[in-house]
C-alpha cells in the first residue's frame, strides 16, 4: 500500500485534495462508511514491530509541534476481491482518505458499484493496461523510454475516459504508472491530456517536475 491524505503545502492540487464526495445508493452508516461486507474489522491491540521506527519518528516530531503529511495509496485494483473489502474496512475504521490506483483495461463490472458507496475515496489512474513495454533487461514499466509519443498519450487519454466513465465524481486526474516508474520523456506532456498529479515512489527532487503537474511520492 502506498494513497492520499493531501499533497505538500508548497504547492497544492485540488484535484488531489478535493477527494470525491459519495455517489451512495447503497446504505451507508452515519459516518460515511459502508457496512462489512462479509468479514469484520480485526482487533488492533498491538502495533506491529515494523511501525516501530516510523513511530518514533512520528513522536520526535510532535515533541518539535510539527506535523507530518501522509499519502495513501493502494495499487492494483480491478475488482471486488476480500482483500480490497479489508482495506476499505480499515480506511473506514482510520477515518483516512485513500486513493485506489486502478487498471483501467482491467475494470470489472461489480467494482464501481462497490465503491460508488464509499466516502473520502479518489480513483487514479493506474497506467493503461499494466503491461511491460519494457526493453529486454530493463526493469519492468509501462510507461518506458522509447516509445512512441503518440501511442503513450493515446493510451493514457483512453484510460482517463475508461475511469471518468466508470466512476463519475471519484476519478481523479492523478497517474500512479505501473511498477512507480515513467520514463522522463513522458512527465511534461501528461498536463496536456489533463493530468494534475503523478505518484511513483522514493524520494522526489522536485514537486512541481512539469508546469501544471504535482509530484507527490
Amino acid at each position: 500500500m502506498t494513497g492520499a491524505r493531501r499533497m505538500p503545502a508548497d504547492g497544492e492540487t485540488p484535484g488531489i485534495m478535493s477527494l470525491a464526495e459519495s455517489a451512495a445508493s447503497a446504505a451507508v452508516g452515519a459516518d460515511g462508511c459502508r457496512p462489512s461486507v462479509g468479514r469484520g474489522v480485526r482487533a488492533r491491540t498491538a502495533r506491529p514491530a515494523a511501525l516501530e521506527p516510523l513511530t518514533r519518528e512520528l513522536d520526535a516530531w510532535a515533541r518539535r509541534g510539527a506535523i507530518a503529511t501522509f499519502w495513501w495509496r493502494d495499487d492494483d485494483a480491478s475488482g471486488v476481491r476480500p482483500e480490497l473489502d479489508a482495506l476499505l474496512e480499515l480506511r473506514c475504521e482510520a477515518d483516512i482518505p485513500l486513493s485506489l490506483a486502478v487498471i483501467p483495461t482491467r475494470v470489472e463490472e461489480e467494482l464501481a458499484p462497490r465503491l460508488a458507496a464509499e466516502d473520502a475515496l479518489a480513483i487514479v489512474q493506474h497506467g493503461y493496461a499494466h503491461a511491460n513495454r519494457a526493453r529486454p533487461g530493463e526493469k519492468k514499466a509501462e510507461l518506458a523510454s522509447g516509445r512512441p509519443h503518440a501511442d503513450v498519450l493515446d493510451e493514457l487519454i483512453a484510460g482517463i475516459d475508461r475511469l471518468r466513465s466508470a466512476f463519475p465524481g471519484q476519478f481523479t486526474p492523478v497517474l500512479a504508472p505501473p511498477w512507480n516508474r515513467i520514463a522522463a520523456e513522458y512527465i511534461s506532456l501528461l498536463p496536456g491530456i489533463g493530468l494534475t498529479g503523478l505518484t511513483t515512489f522514493g524520494t522526489r527532487s522536485l514537486a512541481t517536475p512539469a508546469p501544471r503537474l504535482r509530484l507527490c511520492n
